[in-house]
């Protein structure tokens, strides 16, 4: 099946980005979804419910995409890839 970004979004929970966040190193908090985008001592980044990510340290505010491009140098199609293939997807092709 193919999808594009929007459905790609949709289908992401909060369980879902601590897990691709996981993967790339990051320590989320299963508790409360907190964790360190930053060096930082004190985790001041969040995932919110409408999975989202804040980070009150920096004032950065996007989602998954927005952190894999801006915090991993990953272009938006290397970005949704990523996220396809940890949702076990694929996307079209012609990614906008």
């Amino acid at each position: 099946m193919q999808i594009n970004i929007s459905d790609l979004k949709s289908q992401l929970t909060r369980d879902d980005i601590l897990s691709i966040l996981t993967s790339f190193g990051y320590e989320v908090s299963t508790r409360d979804y907190k964790f360190c985008l930053r060096d930082e001592n004190t985790p001041s980044a969040v995932i919110n419910k409408d999975e989202t990510i804040h980070d009150y340290g920096s004032d950065f505010h996007g989602d998954v995409f927005d952190v894999l491009q801006e915090f991993h140098s990953m272009s938006l199609s290397d970005a949704v890839r990523t996220v396809s293939e940890h949702l076990n997807t694929s996307v079209n092709d012609n990614i906008p």
